[in-house]
């Protein structure tokens, strides 16, 4: 979320160059303090409080959403701040903003909430003294309610009340409120409730969340029904509720009207973007929520992205998210505040529209999966330290196992864009010349060692002008998201060619990536340190922030053709790599080459310390001399025909995963051709 602050706060906040707010912050509006620094400083009073005013506002609005250091410099940008003033206010928000959080939610009013609702009905069937007389039925209604600061603060004994009471209160938060009614007045209470739900598609209520819906707000109709035995009252009031940030930490708490079990990689904290067909339709742009897939085009077409930026544009209608992903970090940041809304399990928009959910939501499981972008060019490096470390040791010893610039450069090749599938695309074993260590000349055959690498990919969003390096401070703003990457490798073929201009047929025979995107900001909550580099990049590489690299558990399998399941062979994780995608990227570009976006930046193997993490077969094995158990009886050294083998990565958060779903790919015998 961007906060908008308009041209007084920017005469206001212009003073912060000559006084300390640290006091007025911390003690509140005092007219006296106010004079007191007006004489000191020799100006009028009331720029002291226009200071203090502005930056109250700046830094309570900014921290009721938990601003990044991104999104807060974005918000002063418009103001045209000089360098040493945006780093002031920054350094002082994140010094304040968790004090300051604490007491906006101190002051927040914790109303109770709807938690259950269980009913019984009672009848009177015999009674002589009741003889004659007509027996009306009650119902008993007992509606219990939650309170989380109640809970939080355990306030729970000066709520209690006594057993004969008709309000009760828990030791969780919960309040228990006994009703007794007759059918007619539930029958008006039921009537009542159903206008209220049609009262939030009105007409009026449409033309409301039409117009003041973007700019960071949601309309929410309340309507609030008094009811007596003669008269009804019904008021639509329109509450106002401003949305946070993507990356705040409240998204965490929130959940879709879309079902989404414990272990699913695509809650409403996720929402990847891939590209997906039906029977009978054209690829489009959807992302992945629950068991679904939501079709952006019909929200798009539905007036959903309204937005200043998205409201104009078909991206969504696109076979590609080339088009979406040109538009840049601010055309991510309002498709994915929108879909978070309209997602919510509290929003109506889309939940109580039939029609549309209809339209909009697909089973993954009935829809074909395609390449979520048109991949340009395609670059994989090799910065995984403790791989280079163990394949170096294979082939030159450990005293030799880096070489000289490992350390110093993030490398990597040119790889092949054009033999990139989606997930689930089989692959034929690839043909080449090869030559074993105990033969004199080479030969043309069937690769005898194909192994996977488990890497990750990144996806570039926005690209730069030939001759315009991206720097190492700029580099995430234009990395849109990841993929898994299962980079083929013919080990036997690479071993002969790869001397002296490295990867070529060995490489380029195929690579799957899993087909949904998940963005830089779903990832940002599990944001971690990368290793320690020694010895220190070159400037040009060197990362500011200590949080540069992410917390992803991969796990690689693979399922023989006599296995039902695939078993697990190597656990490993992202954080482990030494060079970090921000700096990959800076690197590339460092010479004034110029990125697109869809370009995509491959990891290298990812492995760790242990052998247990390794990522490629050539290690778990170690070249072929030692064996990996399938748990079937069965073992490998490589990849055999029929083998499938499938990745998979995800973040664990608080009750909650983000997950990019498998990737998954199964070797068919070779096409060999006699010469």
């Amino acid at each position: 979320m961007i906060i908008v602050l308009d041209n007084n706060h920017r005469e206001d906040l212009q003073f912060l160059k000559n006084v300390s707010l640290d006091d007025f912050i911390r003690k509140g509006d005092n007219k006296k303090l106010y004079l007191g620094a007006s004489k000191k400083l020799g100006v009028s009073p009331d720029i002291v409080e226009n200071v203090v005013k502005g930056i109250s506002h700046l830094f309570s609005e900014c921290s009721r959403y938990m601003l990044n250091e991104t999104d807060f410099v974005d918000s002063l940008s418009p103001l045209k701040f000089d360098q040493e003033l945006t780093d002031y206010l920054k350094d002082m928000y994140f010094e304040q903003r968790k004090d300051v959080r604490n007491v906006l939610q101190e002051l927040y009013p914790h109303l109770d909430h709807y938690n259950n609702l269980e009913w019984r009905l009672d009848v009177q069937v015999a009674n002589r003294s009741l003889r004659g007389q007509t027996i009306n039925p009650i119902y008993m209604i007992k509606l219990t309610t939650h309170n989380l600061q109640q809970e939080l603060n355990h306030k729970n004994d000066e709520d209690s009340s006594s057993s004969s009471s008709s309000t009760s209160t828990s030791s969780k938060g919960e309040k228990v409120h006994y009703l007794q009614t007759d059918p007619n007045n539930l029958k008006h209470l039921c009537n009542e409730l159903e206008n209220a739900l049609a009262e939030i598609r009105s007409n009026d209520c449409r033309r409301i969340m039409r117009n003041i819906k973007y700019h960071n707000i949601t309309v929410t109709t309340t309507t609030t029904t008094t009811t007596t035995t003669t008269t009804t009252t019904t008021t639509t009031t329109v509450q106002v509720q401003h949305h946070h940030n993507q990356n705040n930490n409240m998204t965490t708490l929130k959940k879709s009207f879309i079902p989404v079990s414990a272990d699913c990689h695509f809650p409403i904290q996720n929402l990847p973007y891939g590209i997906f067909s039906v029977a009978g339709s054209s690829p489009r742009v959807g992302v992945a929520i629950g068991d679904f897939v939501c079709d952006l085009s019909v929200l798009a077409d539905a007036g959903v992205f309204n937005g200043p930026i998205l409201g104009s544009t078909k991206v969504f209608h696109q076979d590609a998210l080339n088009a979406f992903m040109e538009l840049g970090r601010k055309a991510w940041t309002e498709a994915r505040t929108t879909l978070i809304n309209v997602l919510d399990s509290e929003n109506a928009t889309v939940r109580d529209n039939d029609e549309l959910r209809k339209s909009a939501f697909h089973l993954r499981s009935s829809v074909t999966m395609h390449l979520p972008a048109r991949i340009g060019d395609y670059t994989d490096f090799y910065a995984s330290k403790e791989h280079a470390t163990n394949v170096g040791i294979m082939f030159r010893g450990k005293e030799n196992a880096l070489m000289p610039n490992w350390l110093h450069v993030p490398i990597g090749y040119h790889g092949r864009s054009s033999s990139i599938v989606v997930s689930g695309t089989d692959l034929k074993r690839p043909c080449g010349q090869t030559k074993a260590d105990d033969e004199p000349t080479p030969q043309y055959t069937t690769c005898k060692q194909l192994d996977f690498e488990l890497e990750m990919a990144a996806l570039v969003g926005t690209g730069n002008n030939l001759g315009e390096p991206i720097t190492i401070d700029n580099a995430k703003n234009h990395i849109f998201g990841l993929v898994i990457l299962n980079d083929w490798s013919a080990r036997d073929i690479q071993k002969w060619e790869y001397v002296p201009l490295g990867p070529f047929l060995g490489k380029n025979f195929g690579s799957t990536i899993s087909p949904w995107v998940v963005t830089t900001d779903a990832l940002e909550p599990f944001a971690v340190a990368s290793p320690v580099q020694e010895p220190t990049p070159l400037p040009y590489l060197k990362e500011k922030s200590d949080k540069n690299t992410f917390d992803i558990n991969l796990s690689v399998a693979i399922q023989s053709p006599k296995m039902d399941a695939p078993k697990v062979i190597s656990n490993t994780n992202l954080k482990y790599m030494y060079w970090t995608l921000n700096q990959q990227l800076a690197h590339h570009t460092v010479n004034g080459c110029n990125m697109r976006a869809g370009d995509m930046l491959g990891t290298g193997t990812i492995s760790g310390a242990t052998e247990d993490s390794y990522g490629s077969m050539l290690e778990l094995c170690w070249k072929g001399t030692k064996t990996v158990p399938l748990g079937n009886g069965e073992e490998r050294k490589f990849i055999l025909d029929g083998d499938k083998v499938v990745m998979s990565g995800v973040c664990k958060g608080d009750g909650y995963n983000v997950g990019f779903g498998d990737c998954v790919g199964t070797i068919l015998p070779a096409q060999i051709i006699k010469y």
